[in-house]
């Protein structure tokens, strides 16, 4: 279907105003004979396709094209992202073009196990030359472990996840593979998961996504939904390891601790965070710390979740609780710049989470332009908490910011 899209839909896509190559424009993509001459501005021939030479370092994936590619190009493409991944080469990219992918087996363990050094980005039409024309929310790469593939992706150091929705993993085995239903990171660093959607998956521990071990995971524009853990973490546990968090989105996940969050011996850094009717069959509706847990929660938002046994915002087994600055806390919680006022969320194409302005609902959040810092120095200006999409500006407000 996207194939004839292509071919016959062109105005229909750049009505959208998504700034995709056309065929007709040029040569890119076209064959050539290597060290030949390509028209077009720019292009070279390399590997036998007419490329912009930014783009030696990139490998393409697109389901729908005929197994057997090299994956030099969108029309030579690996038909599964672990084939580009296991052919990738460090500091190399992938570009996934929008698709359903699975285990290529039942008896795989996950549908991506990433390398060092190899950066992968999803949300692709599948003819872009340049990686900011992908769209993630219209063209969805989504990588699906079916209840079979126990962890959807294994993730690695010095890499890079972006643009994916991760969902149907299943970890409910002995260790590690109770793990990390979604995401399984064990022992790695520089890790960052960008931009992705996480729905559905299952497990033991970190029913989402589920880190031991690891430094300098950044976990950043990322969306938590449904994810369950029969344990703690319902979308996501730490063990031993201070990720940040930030300006990301739980909502509807369980667990019996920490529906949204759980750390054991780790100091997360939690920013811009919204959650919000997360569910614990006991301790942590949002959060659930134990095991000499410090950490901080900035401008975040953590408003209507539920704890059988009570706390259900923050939970720190029987610990000081975390620096909590410049947030809204259901019940209230000390700290400089929190507020304990309904957020007043609205609901609007991309979820039921963004901010009231008196200028579209009659009424303005109390957590507008009530974080700390402005948008611009946390990276929000081009996010938005409006309906209208109108981005940020100035004092940053608190909670999950969506895509404009």
């Amino acid at each position: 279907m996207r194939r004839l899209l292509m071919l016959v839909g062109i105005l229909a896509v750049t009505s959208f105003g998504c700034d995709v190559f056309l065929p007709s424009e040029g040569y890119y993509n076209q064959p050539c004979s290597t060290g030949s001459f390509c028209e077009g501005d720019g292009l070279k021939c390399i590997g036998g396709i007419c490329k912009l030479p930014d783009e030696i370092g990139i490998l393409y994936v697109d389901g729908d094209v005929t197994a057997g590619g090299d994956g030099a190009s969108w029309v030579t493409a690996f038909v599964h992202p672990q084939d580009a991944m296991n052919n990738a080469s460090q500091d190399s990219e992938i570009w996934v073009a929008a698709g359903t992918y699975t285990c290529n087996s039942i008896s795989e363990v996950s549908v991506l196990n990433m390398e060092a050094g190899v950066d992968i980005y999803g949300g692709f039409f599948g003819n872009e030359i340049n990686r900011d024309q992908r769209d993630p929310v219209r063209f969805k790469s989504i990588l699906d472990g079916g209840i079979v593939c126990k962890h959807v992706v294994e993730g690695a150091s010095n890499a890079i996840i972006d643009g994916f929705t991760i969902r149907g993993g299943l970890a409910d085995e002995s260790f590690p593979h109770g793990t990390g239903g979604g995401m399984y990171n064990n022992a790695i660093g520089n890790l960052t998961v960008s931009d992705c959607i996480f729905i559905s998956n299952r497990a033991i521990y970190g029913g989402a996504i589920y880190n031991s071990d690891c430094t300098s995971i950044t976990i950043q524009h990322c969306v938590f939904v449904g994810n369950t853990a029969d344990s703690r973490g319902g979308a996501i546990e730490t063990v031993n390891g201070d990720p940040l968090v930030k300006n990301c989105l739980f909502s509807a996940n369980n667990a019996v601790n920490g529906a949204g969050l759980s750390m054991v011996d780790s100091a997360p850094n939690i920013m811009n965070c919204t959650f919000s009717t997360n569910d614990a069959t006991n301790s942590g509706g949002a959060i659930y710390g134990s095991a000499s847990s410090e950490f901080s929660i900035l401008n975040s938002i953590l408003w209507g979740d539920d704890a059988v046994n009570g706390d259900e915002e923050i939970h720190m087994n029987g610990l000081p609780g975390p620096k909590v600055e410049n947030s809204c806390i259901e019940h209230g919680y000390v700290g400089v710049g929190n507020i304990s006022s309904d957020p007043n969320f609205v609901t609007d194409d991309l979820g039921a989470f963004y901010l009231s302005h008196f200028d579209l609902q009659g009424s303005t959040s109390a957590c507008v332009d009530a974080g700390l810092g402005t948008s611009a120095e946390h990276g929000l200006a081009d996010r938005t908490t409006r309906t209208d999409g109108i981005g940020d500006s100035d004092t940053v407000d608190m909670g999950f910011h969506f895509v404009q």
